[in-house]
């Protein structure tokens, strides 16, 4: 899992693509990839080979959850989907605590309080606040 913060620089923004999420989805894309070729170089450097014993440990984990936050407060798919699965995990396991009539409801009821609660953690920087300020306010 890896987090990244993207300023309102020419880097991601300045592609000329006017989507809501073009700049983060396009950080987010990039991550995987930056890791397979950091890992590589490794090998290279210190076993000789590439792919070696680096990559193969890289390739073990599996998937690398790009999580991307941009200037605009705007988030990359991953999060969203890593929202979603943290909701669904909570809500299957603490429905009945929370009153709720099934899963589902406990879903819906617990997604927004929860991720209020997550905006105000002041370890969060603010453009990964304000992307979860605005989702308690959908």
């Amino acid at each position: 899992m890896e987090l990244k913060v993207s300023g309102p620089g020419q880097t991601y923004y300045a592609s000329g693509n006017a989507g809501r999420c073009h700049a983060v989805a396009a950080r987010a894309r990039a991550i995987p990839q930056e890791y397979v070729s950091k890992a590589q170089r490794l090998d290279s450097q210190y076993a000789g080979v590439a792919p070696g014993p680096i990559s193969q440990k890289l390739a073990s984990y599996g998937r690398i959850w790009s999580l991307a936050f941009g200037a605009f407060g705007e988030a990359s798919p991953d999060v969203h989907e890593l929202v979603n699965v943290l909701a669904n995990s909570h809500a299957s396991c603490h429905w009945v605590r929370m009153g709720c009539r099934d899963p589902q409801d406990g879903w819906l009821h617990d997604r927004v309080p929860c991720t209020g609660r997550r905006a105000s953690w002041h370890c969060v920087d603010k453009r990964a606040s304000s992307w979860l300020d605005w989702l308690t306010r959908a």
